[in-house]
């Protein structure tokens, strides 16, 4: 469930960076670049794995398929599909569409598994209301970093962009070819991301620097769209991500070890996936 999160997050402030761009077009959009970015990583997997083997090494051996990720990927699909379905009924947007559903969803979800692996039935949902309350308890004040950073972030973000004049930059960028910016943003947070930075921060400063992406002869549903899939990318690059620093944990290795090494030629066919499918947007797309 945690994975929804940074969803919910990230739509959130790339549709206020972004506010122009349509948002529930562009979520099912960017959903099948992401398929296409994790079929990269499926397969720089097999090839990993057959160049430990051609060394000497062992591939570890599993009885389970693929199809063990069929339920997290329907659930992010149901996801998506009733946050739109929310947002075009009642009329909102697609942020307040996610924030609605997710937490109807992730109720569902737990109730179900406490009823498969909760023991008799009688003591289910009991059971599961104080193992939540006790681990909410206990993991509260253990993610009072992360959550100090991210609040950071935004705020950073939006200091950073209330300071600019209400033109933002666009004089200064005004000469770069349209196609530049979008093209650049992928590069900037995962650069941003080695350091550190949230991308809550990059991008909200991203809106603030282009306000008025129309101004550029840029599509705003490109310039989101170019936010969204540097997103995903900076996030994969960065040693600082929890997924990051528990892979180097286990792995006994540095973080950057796993991020910057071990996943570059994954970031690098990514990129130029997320390159490939902004291009495209950007001449597909109506003006």
């Amino acid at each position: 469930m945690n994975c929804w999160s940074p969803i919910n997050i990230m739509t959130a402030v790339v549709s206020t960076a972004v506010p122009a761009a349509p948002m529930q077009l562009l979520l099912p959009i960017a959903f099948v670049v992401s398929v296409g970015m994790a079929a990269l990583g499926w397969l720089e997997d097999r090839l990993s794995a057959a160049r430990l083997q051609t060394r000497g090494g062992t591939r570890p051996v599993t009885t389970e398929s693929w199809m063990i990720h069929s339920r997290i990927v329907g659930l992010i699909l149901l996801v998506m599909l009733l946050s739109e379905a929310t947002a075009v009924l009642c009329g909102i947007s697609v942020v307040a569409g996610v924030t609605l559903i997710v937490p109807l969803i992730a109720a569902a979800w737990l109730t179900v598994q406490s009823w498969r692996f909760g023991g008799p039935a009688r003591y289910r949902l009991p059971g599961l209301l104080r193992r939540r309350a006790e681990r909410f308890l206990l993991r509260v004040p253990t993610i009072r970093a992360e959550a100090t950073v991210l609040g950071a972030s935004g705020f950073m973000g939006v200091a950073i962009g209330n300071l600019l004049p209400a033109t933002g930059l666009t004089p200064l960028i005004a000469s770069l070819p349209p196609l530049t910016m979008p093209l650049l943003i992928p590069l900037l947070l995962i650069a941003t991301g080695q350091l550190g930075l949230n991308p809550v921060a990059v991008v909200a400063l991203v809106g603030a620097v282009v306000p008025d992406p129309s101004a550029l002869g840029l599509p705003p549903a490109v310039l989101a769209f170019a936010c969204m899939l540097g997103w995903g990318l900076g996030v994969t690059m960065t040693p600082m991500s929890s997924s990051a620093i528990i892979t180097a944990r286990w792995a006994e290795v540095s973080p950057w070890t796993v991020t910057t090494r071990w996943n570059a030629p994954f970031a690098a066919s990514a990129l130029l996936l997320a390159w490939v499918a902004i291009v495209a947007a950007f001449v597909l797309w109506p003006r």
